[in-house]
């Protein structure tokens, strides 16, 4: 990605991709949408164009959810 470029949309494949998944951009989350069970599609901001050398591009299951605990 450019430095200030437009925002770009990232497809990230894998194999029983959760409704929940979330990725992120720099340990920020992006906007995350299950396209199918084998694709998700990520939308990065312009803003984060101006981030200057290498960063990181993670896809994180949510947390599991425990009765009780709110």
């Amino acid at each position: 990605m450019a430095q200030g470029s437009p925002a770009l949309n990232a497809d990230d494949q894998g194999f029983k991709l959760l409704r929940q998944m979330q990725v992120y951009f720099d340990n920020l989350p992006v906007p995350t949408k299950r396209v199918s069970i084998t694709e998700l599609e990520a939308t990065i901001d312009e803003t984060f164009s101006n981030v200057r050398g290498g960063f990181d591009v993670l896809v994180k299951n949510p947390p599991p959810e425990i009765p009780g605990l709110e």
